[in-house]
């Protein structure tokens, strides 16, 4: 999974899918791991929605619900997936680099 921009236009919906990999450009297996968004900013709060689509192969969904409300800007969350013993899966302590996302 890449750092690009989401770039989202007011008044819509929001949906992408995420493909995470190792170094080796394999896919993640994320069977029996639990997905949150954290550090989500006020404006988006309540409105992410994660679930995996393909836990196996690393493919994560991600789901922003009605932008209407959400005043033009740059925002950013983090993905935060937990192993089936709760430890954070990712290349830090926090995790996976953020989603940045603009509403224009």
């Amino acid at each position: 999974m890449g750092t690009d921009v989401i770039e989202a236009y007011r008044w819509g919906d929001i949906e992408r899918t995420l493909a995470f990999t190792d170094t080796a450009g394999d896919p993640l297996d994320f069977t029996g791991h639990t997905i949150s968004a954290h550090d989500v900013p006020r404006f988006l709060d309540g409105l992410i929605t994660l679930s995996f689509s393909d836990a196996a192969g690393g493919v994560v969904r991600l789901f922003i619900e009605g932008t209407a409300g959400i005043p033009l800007g740059a925002y950013q969350f983090r993905i935060q997936i937990l192993d089936p013993d709760g430890l954070s899966v990712g290349a830090d302590s926090d995790g996976f680099p953020p989603i940045r996302v603009t509403v224009v």
